[in-house]
């Protein structure tokens, strides 16, 4: 059979294309199932570690362990230097310079003493009155007197009576000073030595040195608390009881019993948080005990040290501030920490560096804040 010429000139033009026109069309085929191959084992891996994204936040996450609290105050107990009735002159609470007077005890004799005073009071004003009153109405007098001889005696009279009173007045008030002088004498006033916090909540037995470590390691709640009275004023005292006490605001302790031993060096800074009080405290560690202990010595001076004995709190042991995303979203792949980030064509594992894990949260490193990562 022959082969005309447009036959030719379609079989030449096959042969510069070589690939005939059905092939091209099963290539183009094969490309787009194995995209979409790719698609379904990337949707399969995602789903391997869950479907659900979170967003990667900035936060911070505190690490901190549940603690007692027990004041402990470096205090110094003041006591009575005599017998009598206690006069307080400053409040509770109150802070006062080294050198000032906290309260006065009076002695016991006061009473007498405090009569004899308003007695030569009362004698002072009635000579005044007495005498007054006569060299009053010698002065009257002397205003209608014409003659020179009655004058001049009424005038004689006016000095006698002057130079009288002047006398009782001085002998009474010689006295009234005798009787202020036994008084100062009878007032004990009480001075602190050295500046702090004023409580007249006492302990009735010795004080504590509790900066010494053995006394801290043998130390009970019990011991740390003490049973307090408190004196009032006008309450009668005897000498040598312990009156009040101060409160040295810059020797004030925290020692804490951890629920669990952590590890902790001198001077390592920490946070105490009391969560019924709302207050919080920076603190260094100062002592760990060999009961477990821990003494901190507060930054700072709170209103609820002075009457603080007890209390719950946390123990802030350091803050970590990253990338924080839900423990979760944390996975190993090839014995490498890291998450499954979220992108266009599916989850994309991402190593990550582990700063602090609370064991619900996770703050790390490696990931930037904003973008989705999954979730198991």
């Amino acid at each position: 059979m022959g082969v005309s010429m447009d036959d030719k000139i379609v079989y030449l033009k096959d042969k510069r294309n070589p690939v005939p026109k059905a092939p091209r069309l099963r290539l183009i085929l094969l490309g787009i199932l194995v995209l979409l191959v790719i698609k379904v084992l990337s949707s399969l891996v995602g789903g391997g570690i869950g479907s659900k994204t979170v967003a990667v936040r900035l936060d911070s996450l505190e690490e901190k362990v549940s603690v007692d609290t027990y004041a402990i105050r470096r205090e110094i107990t003041y006591y009575a230097p005599a017998g009598g009735y206690l006069t307080t002159l400053v409040q509770e609470g109150q802070r006062v310079a080294a050198g000032g007077i906290v309260c006065e005890i009076k002695a016991e004799q006061d009473t007498g003493l405090s009569e004899r005073l308003n007695q030569t009071r009362e004698a002072i004003a009635e000579v005044e009155t007495k005498y007054n009153q006569l060299i009053n109405q010698k002065q009257n007098a002397l205003l209608s007197v014409d003659n020179a001889v009655e004058g001049e005696t009424l005038r004689q009279e006016i000095e006698e009576l002057e130079e009288t009173r002047d006398r009782e007045l001085e002998k009474l008030v010689a006295g009234l000073q005798e009787i202020f002088d036994e008084l100062v004498s009878s007032v004990n006033v009480v001075r602190i030595d050295g500046p702090g916090v004023v409580s007249f909540f006492v302990n009735p037995g010795e004080p504590l040195d509790l900066l010494e470590l053995e006394a801290l390691n043998q130390l009970s709640p019990k011991a740390v608390t003490g049973v307090r009275w408190v004196h009032t004023d006008g309450q009668r005292v005897l000498r040598g009881q312990p009156i009040f006490r101060v409160v040295d605001n810059f020797r004030f302790y925290l020692l804490l019993s951890l629920e669990e031993p952590v590890a902790l060096s001198e001077n390592k800074k920490v946070v105490v948080t009391w969560p019924k009080l709302g207050s919080q405290v920076e603190a260094v560690v100062v002592k760990t005990l060999e009961n477990g202990g821990v003494l901190l010595e507060p930054k700072q001076f709170l209103p609820e040290f002075i009457t603080m004995v007890y209390e719950p709190g946390e123990l802030i042991l350091d803050t970590y501030t990253g990338s924080v995303v839900p423990v979760e979203a944390l996975v190993y792949q090839e014995d490498r920490l890291g998450v499954y980030v979220s992108t266009d064509t599916g989850p994309v594992f991402r190593p990550v560096d582990l700063l602090y894990n609370d064991g619900r949260q996770a703050v790390i490193e490696g990931e930037a804040p904003g973008n989705y990562v999954k979730v198991r």
